[in-house]
C-alpha cells in the first residue's frame, strides 16, 4: 500500500514548479516585474521544493498513466475523435513532457493567497521531505487535464465517455441510469454513505451539459424530459434535475452549490473543524447575499494561463454550457476551502486533489470555473468509485493531517472574514449569527436542506 505522508504539501509545490522546458504551448506568464508578494511567494515554493527533492524537469510515465486508465475503466476507451485517440494513445506508449502543463499551473496557484499561506506555514514547520508517491500524482494531473478540455469543449467527446463509463459500470452489477441501483451497489460495495451520495449526485450534471448541448443551447422541455424517462435514458436524479432546468429560473438556482457545501462544512463542525465550517458557511451566504446566476453560453473553454494547437484541436463548432458570475473571491476561498476538507475526509487524495489544480479549475476564466470543476469533479469520483469497486486497497493521508488540516482551517477563516467585510451589504454579526444558527442542530438543518432541495 502506497504511503502518503506529506502528499497534498508536495503537491501544491509540484504545481509551482517554473519549468523552463522550451515549449509550442501558448502560456500566458506573468510579467518579468513580478510584484514583491509574487516574488516571496515563488522563494518559498523554490525553498519547498529543495526540502521535498523535487527537480524541474519531469515527464509522464506510460506505465503509471496505463495503471491510472484501467482504473478508470479507460485502457479499451477509443474515442471518435482523433486527437484524444492520439492523446491516449500516446500517454500509454511514450513519456510525455510536463513543463508546460506545470508552468500553466503555477500561474493559477501563485493567485490564490490562502494556498500561498499554508504553504509558508508549511515551510515554517517543516513538513516537507521526500516521498516516492509523486509520479502517479503527476500522471493522474496530466490525465485529468486533457479529459477535462476535451469535455468542456467537445459534447460528442462526452457523449462517447459518459456512455464508456456507464457500460462498464455495469460489469460490477450497476444498471444505467438507475439511481436506485447505483446507490445501492455502490454503498454495498464500499460501505460507505459518501460514495454512493457522490457517485449519483455528478452524473445529472454531465448529462444536463449534454442534452443542454443535443438540443442546441436550448434548455429542455417537460415533454423531451418524460420522453427520456420512457426510453429509459436518464436515471431518476438526472430526471429530477432536467426538470428543474425547464424553467428558467433554474438559472438563478445555486442551491445545489449550498446543499454540497453544507454537506461538507457540517461534517467539519462535528469533527471540531469550525474554523475550516465556517468558511464553508461564508461560502453560502456569499451566494445568498449576491444572488449570482447562471446564462447558457457557446464558447471554447480554456483555462487563463494556456492555450495550444492540442487545445485548439478539441473545440468544436457548437459547444454550449452554463456559465456563472460567481467572483474570483468566492473562488479563491472555495478552493481553499475544499483542498483542507478533502484532506481532514478522505483518503486515495493522489485522485481527489488533482481536480482542484488543474489549470481548466485552478486557472478557470471569469464564469467557467463550476462548469469546469464540475467535470473534474465527475471524472474523480468515476475513478474513485471504480477504484472501491476493483477493492484496490486506499493510498492513506498524511499521518499528520489533523495538525495540517486545523493550521488550514484558520488561514481560511482569515480569509473568509476578509470576503464577509468585501461583500457589499453582507453583515459580519448577521454571518455569524448564522453560522450559529445552523450548526447549532446541523444534521436537522441539512436534512432541511436536502428534503426542500429542487422544489
Amino acid at each position: 500500500m502506497l504511503r502518503f505522508l506529506c502528499f497534498p504539501l508536495a503537491l501544491l509545490f509540484i504545481l509551482l514548479t517554473a519549468c523552463k522546458t522550451s515549449s509550442s504551448s501558448r502560456v500566458l506568464m506573468a510579467d518579468s516585474s513580478a510584484d514583491d508578494s509574487t516574488s516571496e511567494a515563488l522563494t518559498k515554493v523554490d525553498k519547498a521544493m529543495t526540502m521535498l527533492g523535487i527537480t524541474k524537469t519531469m515527464m509522464t510515465s506510460p506505465k503509471v498513466t496505463s495503471e491510472l486508465l484501467e482504473e478508470m475503466n479507460l485502457s479499451d476507451f477509443n474515442p471518435t475523435l482523433p486527437q484524444m485517440r492520439e492523446f491516449l494513445g500516446s500517454a500509454k506508449t511514450a513519456p510525455q513532457p510536463l513543463a508546460p502543463l506545470l508552468r500553466a499551473i503555477r500561474e493559477g496557484i501563485v493567485q490564490h493567497p490562502s494556498i500561498i499561506e499554508f504553504i509558508d506555514l508549511a515551510i515554517k514547520k517543516n513538513w516537507f521531505y521526500p516521498f516516492k508517491e509523486m509520479e502517479i500524482t503527476l500522471n493522474q494531473i496530466y490525465l485529468i487535464e486533457s479529459l477535462t478540455v476535451a469535455m468542456a469543449n467537445n459534447p460528442q467527446f462526452v457523449v462517447e465517455l459518459q456512455d464508456h463509463i456507464l457500460n462498464k459500470r455495469t460489469e460490477y452489477g450497476i444498471k444505467p441510469h438507475s439511481t436506485f441501483s447505483t446507490f445501492f451497489e455502490v454503498f454495498k460495495s464500499t460501505h460507505r454513505f459518501f460514495d454512493s451520495v457522490k457517485t449519483i449526485s455528478v452524473d445529472p450534471a454531465i448529462t444536463f451539459n449534454r442534452y443542454l448541448n443535443a438540443n442546441h443551447g436550448k434548455l429542455l422541455t417537460a415533454d423531451q424530459v418524460k420522453k427520456l424517462e420512457d426510453q429509459e435514458l436518464i436515471s431518476f436524479a438526472e430526471k429530477k434535475s432536467l426538470i428543474n432546468f425547464t424553467k428558467t429560473s433554474a438559472l438563478d438556482d445555486f442551491s445545489g452549490t449550498v446543499l454540497n457545501v453544507y454537506e461538507a462544512a457540517s461534517t467539519e463542525y462535528k469533527k471540531g473543524l469550525k474554523d475550516n465550517a465556517f468558511s464553508g458557511h461564508v461560502l453560502t451566504q456569499v451566494i445568498k447575499n449576491g444572488n449570482p446566476k447562471y446564462h447558457i453560453a457557446k464558447s471554447a473553454v480554456f483555462p487563463k494561463t494556456i492555450q495550444n494547437d492540442f487545445y485548439d484541436s478539441l473545440i468544436s463548432r457548437e459547444n454550449y454550457y452554463l456559465k456563472d458570475d460567481l467572483t474570483q473571491g468566492w473562488i479563491n476561498l472555495y478552493e481553499s476551502w475544499n483542498m483542507c476538507f478533502i484532506l481532514s475526509e478522505l483518503n486515495n487524495l493522489h485522485i481527489l486533489f488533482p481536480k482542484l489544480l488543474i489549470p481548466s479549475v485552478l486557472s478557470a476564466k471569469q464564469g467557467d470555473y463550476m462548469y469546469t470543476r464540475v467535470i473534474a469533479l465527475w471524472l474523480s469520483i468515476n475513478h474513485y468509485t471504480l477504484r472501491q469497486l476493483k477493492k484496490l486497497p486506499e493510498v492513506k493521508g498524511p499521518v499528520n493531517r489533523d495538525e495540517m488540516v486545523r493550521a488550514w482551517g484558520a488561514i481560511n477563516k482569515k480569509y473568509a472574514d476578509q470576503l464577509v467585510a468585501q461583500t457589499k451589504n453582507l453583515d459580519p454579526k448577521l454571518v455569524q449569527d448564522s453560522y450559529k444558527s445552523f450548526f447549532s442542530m446541523p444534521d436537522a438543518n441539512l436534512l432541511k436542506l436536502i428534503l426542500t432541495f429542487g422544489r
